[in-house]
């Protein structure tokens, strides 16, 4: 959870960053900068949870071995706790970095539903859940599990974000031209 902490900190520090630039050009209907400052925090986003991914599947022994030196069952499990558990980190951090996106677009709502999705409705559910049939490992599926549809739900308000974005640009674009003649 230490891990998972500040690799989530790492995303929330960068689209806090970006939050004001997105809330201004927002607010000024700057949309091309409100995209252009979008991809720019996913792909920094992607890039972090990518990075994460594969140190957590390639070598967690390392990421271990800086919280001290354990026994070897205790190794053993932190290193399927590692593969299992954050195995779509980088998902995780892509729903958390559009949670703020939508705080900073003046969309609270979307931004809440991103995050209790993931974070209540679906991991606490799963994680209660899934041990009863599975065991211990029932409680590491949970988290990627809560993932995929968090993912899923965080890329349907995006969509139709920009979506209507793009349908904004085009009537603003419309009414300049039919001004100008």
């Amino acid at each position: 959870m230490k891990v998972f902490t500040i690799v989530i900190n790492i995303v929330v520090g960068i689209v806090l960053d970006g939050q004001p630039i997105l809330g201004y050009n927002y607010g000024a209907k700057n949309y091309k900068r409100v995209k252009e400052t979008f991809n720019l925090i996913l792909i920094s986003t992607l890039i972090i949870g990518i990075l994460s991914t594969l140190i957590f599947e390639l070598c967690p022994q390392i990421v271990i071995s800086m919280f001290g030196v354990q026994t070897a069952l205790y190794d053993e499990f932190a290193q399927m706790t590692f593969r299992i558990f954050l195995a779509l980190v980088t998902f995780t951090c892509t729903i958390k970095m559009s949670s703020v996106f939508f705080q900073a677009v003046g969309q609270p709502s979307k931004a809440a539903i991103i995050s209790l999705a993931r974070d209540i409705i679906l991991f606490i559910p799963l994680v209660i859940i899934l041990p009863v049939y599975m065991g211990i490992n029932g409680a590491l599926w949970a988290a990627p599990l809560a993932d995929v549809a968090g993912i899923i739900i965080t890329f349907a308000f995006i969509h139709v974000f920009f979506i209507s974005l793009n349908k904004e640009v085009t009537q603003t674009n419309s009414a300049a031209a039919r001004k100008d003649c």
